[in-house]
């Protein structure tokens, strides 16, 4: 039905640690792994993955020669199951929630992808394993505009990483159309996003799906101005714009101009906000700044108090403390996450 396929370079313990998850929780989706690490780390994930045969179905590979992106682009090629899902090696699924999003694809074809809510966590030590866990939120959204430029244009508006979703695969690998030629890593993630975008519509479904990791080992993508200034930048870019002009003009049955004219519009607002930066949320102290406002008119005084109890509520929702207590609808899903990081005796 579906396989979780997992890039990785020298990184042993991570990627042990994310099989030892998915054996733990009698995972059911084939995984693929392409390595591109050297001698010692390649032994100690042949290694892991001998001890796990008999728990977990793994596909290995080898690609020394590739990069992230390209080895991602191999194991779509490789993956033999209908849908497919992308994800670090230092970070986690749940099988549970791959399911529904598979199942939700199925009865949607005019969705092209689809994920849950996802939470990003950090340890006190560095490395895979910690005794201290501090959780918070990772935005993945919702994308369900009609027309191909709505869709484009929000996505880069607001961007987010459809990467993580769930995929047909046939789709996410066409997704990669061009990615070879790009010598500039942060396009290669952009512009397969914007093609899943492009395709069609993206689904949020309410379950815990993907809880990713921060920490200083973590890859790292250069900040704006060096970016737009290095080298690769220029040509990168004109891949990019070429390829979702063409996607464009596909999906939308628009001349070469309009469509080319679209991609630099929405491109500019991503642009925009990666140089200034998103404005902060600023529900709480707008609430706050109109007490005295709202205090002389009392018709308002009930929806004032509504809506400020309502504003912890959602930032707390994937909060450590929340997803600990059995009575969150995520507990069941995080808990064997939180174990495999924790207490990774349980996990073997």
């Amino acid at each position: 039905m579906l396989g979780i396929i997992i890039p990785t370079m020298n990184r042993s313990e991570f990627v042990i640690r994310q099989l030892k998850y998915y054996a733990s929780v009698n995972c059911p989706f084939t995984i693929y792994i392409g390595d591109s690490s050297n001698e010692t780390h390649v032994k100690k994930v042949l290694f892991g993955i001998e001890k796990l045969k008999k728990s977990i179905k793994v596909v290995y590979k080898q690609f020394p020669e590739l990069n992230g992106p390209n080895t991602l682009k191999e194991l779509i090629r490789i993956t033999k199951e209908k849908y497919v899902a992308f994800v670090g090696d230092d970070d986690f699924l749940v099988p549970n929630s791959l399911k529904k999003c598979a199942t939700f694809l199925d009865a949607n074809p005019e969705y092209s992808s689809a994920q849950g809510k996802a939470i990003i966590f950090s340890l006190s030590l560095s490395g895979a394993y910690g005794n201290t866990v501090s959780v918070g939120t990772y935005h993945l959204k919702i994308n369900e505009y009609e027309t191909p430029t709505e869709r484009l244009l929000h996505f880069l508006s607001g961007y987010w990483v459809p990467l993580f979703s769930v995929h047909r695969t046939r789709d996410f690998f066409q997704d990669h159309i061009n990615v070879e030629l790009l010598n500039d890593i942060p396009f290669t993630e952009i512009m397969a996003n914007c093609m899943t975008i492009i395709r069609g519509k993206s689904k949020q479904l309410d379950c815990l799906y993907l809880v990713r990791q921060g920490h200083d080992a973590r890859l790292k993508v250069p900040n704006s101005i060096n970016w737009v200034t290095g080298p690769n930048w220029q040509p990168s870019y004109q891949v990019f714009h070429d390829t979702l002009r063409d996607a464009l003009m596909e999906k939308e049955e628009i001349d070469q101009d309009t469509a080319s004219k679209i991609v630099r519009a929405t491109f500019e607002k991503y642009l925009s906000n990666a140089f200034i930066g998103k404005q902060p949320k600023r529900e709480h102290s707008l609430l706050v700044s109109s007490k005295e406002l709202i205090k002389q008119s009392p018709g308002l005084k009930q929806a004032y108090h509504q809506a400020r109890s309502a504003i912890p509520i959602f930032r707390n929702e994937m909060s450590l403390q929340r997803l600990l207590k059995p009575k969150s609808p995520y507990h069941e899903d995080f808990v064997p996450v939180y174990n495999s990081i924790t207490m990774p005796h349980l996990s073997g």
